[in-house]
């Protein structure tokens, strides 16, 4: 299953029972939460994409009472049993992490359980989700040490 953080936080997450009840972010977000995990989660859509690094935001007070009623909506359906786990099962795992540049990925590679599949490319197995997270943290981590 092809999934970026969203995915990967909202499996650790059910791993331990707890479902994705409200995520905030700008509209590319709100598009990867619809496609992976459905209409179930309330969305606070405070931005919208520009660009990788851009985005035109709600002010910080327009936010708050924004996110205010959202997280409220969400705390409803959760107590009306309205939002699933996300489940893709808790056995082993085959993680790869494909990076921006290949700078990332020659100094990710530093950690001698991975395996470099190509010039962004590396993987590490595992088992469970929360692992898997602690793994991506370590190799995102690395890999942001390097100057772009």
């Amino acid at each position: 299953v092809e999934m970026g953080e969203l995915g990967l936080n909202a499996a650790v997450a059910s791993s331990f029972g707890l479902p994705v009840a409200l995520v905030e972010g700008d509209d590319a977000l709100e598009r990867e939460v619809r496609a992976q995990l459905g209409a179930a989660p309330v969305y606070a859509r405070v931005k919208v994409a520009k660009g990788r690094l851009a985005a035109d935001c709600l002010s910080p007070e327009d936010s708050y009472g924004y996110i205010k009623a959202k997280a409220k909506e969400a705390v409803e359906r959760l107590k009306a049993r309205q939002i699933p786990l996300f489940d893709i099962g808790d056995g082993s795992y085959d993680l790869r992490v494909t990076f921006h540049t290949t700078a990332q990925c020659d100094a990710a590679t530093q950690i001698p359980a991975l395996e470099r599949l190509g010039g962004r490319t590396v993987r590490v197995r595992g088992c469970g989700m929360a692992e898997m997270r602690r793994w991506t943290g370590a190799i995102v981590g690395l890999a942001s040490t390097v100057n772009s």
